[in-house]
């Protein structure tokens, strides 16, 4: 799947999951090692290295039998995904030699496997869910066999991640994408002046359609966050600043992750860093963030923001 290609209003999140050094073209490449092709370097037996609904489409083909905790695998896959995101899984079935002949795979799986994980069989799922501590839901797409050769047998599994009301905020990304910092133990006034200079500088900047500015929200809660970036975007309206074209619009995220470990999946589509007054620069330089292009205010409104192509 190509996603160089998309309109300046999406920017498509595909990761691919132990790529090796066959990385999908327009996927972020996610391995245990370091090889050509392989974006971010994660051990994927823990936590999953990106925010919660911050991935359109994941590949994961021949890796999930690597990962010995099938309930971890399948909650962390439903985590990172956004609402309706896809899920493309190839794993070798306990039904051919392929599940058991090499020596690395640690969980086996079969195409009844995914019957625990899916709405399609209510019963398998509610179990799953109340006794077993999977988390979240899927809808199949498609899902079958085929005979790879060699007696060797591949479930091939299409899955729809489906997610509730309070679980379905997500982040929306374009070709630009900036991150902030706000110091969040500043005095709500100043936050506000702060958001609202930046956003304003960025719905005035000539790349404004291809910006999506993230802004973090380590040492608040989403809630508040939410109040006061509506504020700042309703102000911006009330002032005319805002066109009402959402495809001539920059998008505004907060971004709340559980782990610094999340940051490195973002890393391979942050453009920049915007400094404000008031930073924790030893949380910036702690995620890895402290060697991403950084500009001030005054900078970015005299900068051109080349596009990242993945």
């Amino acid at each position: 799947m190509d996603n160089s290609n998309l309109s300046a209003s999406s920017k498509l999140i595909c990761i691919d999951l132990g790529c090796g050094t066959h990385k999908a073209e327009g996927f972020i490449g996610v391995d245990l090692v370091a090889a050509d092709g392989v974006d971010v370097i994660a051990n994927l037996n823990g936590h999953f290295p990106f925010p919660d609904n911050s991935v359109d489409f994941i590949k994961a083909h021949d890796i999930i039998e690597h990962l010995p905790d099938r309930i971890h695998t399948m909650n962390e896959i439903w985590r990172i995904l956004k609402p309706d995101g896809i899920v493309d899984i190839s794993v070798p079935s306990t039904d051919g030699r392929g599940a058991f002949q090499d020596p690395t795979h640690v969980s086996f799986w079969n195409i009844n496997s995914f019957m625990y994980y899916c709405q399609e069989f209510p019963p398998y799922l509610a179990g799953c869910q109340s006794h077993y501590g999977f988390k979240g839901e899927f809808s199949i797409v498609s899902i079958d066999e085929k005979n790879s050769g060699n007696q060797v047998i591949h479930v091939h599994a299409v899955l729809k991640a489906i997610k509730s009301e309070e679980n379905n905020y997500q982040l929306n990304l374009k070709n630009i994408n900036s991150i902030i910092f706000p110091d969040w133990s500043q005095s709500i006034e100043v936050i506000f002046a702060q958001l609202l200079n930046v956003c304003q500088t960025i719905i005035d900047h000539p790349n404004n359609n291809d910006i999506a500015l993230l802004i973090d929200i380590q040492n608040t809660n989403l809630e508040d966050a939410n109040f006061l970036l509506a504020d700042v975007v309703l102000n911006l309206c009330y002032q005319g600043n805002m066109e009402t074209d959402d495809d001539k619009l920059p998008q505004f995220n907060l971004l709340k992750t559980n782990s610094p470990e999340e940051y490195k999946g973002l890393l391979p589509i942050l453009h920049s860093r915007i400094i404000l007054e008031s930073e924790d620069k030893e949380f910036i330089n702690q995620i890895g963030l402290g060697e991403l292009p950084s500009y001030n205010i005054e900078e970015l409104k005299t900068t051109s923001l080349p596009v990242i192509a993945i």
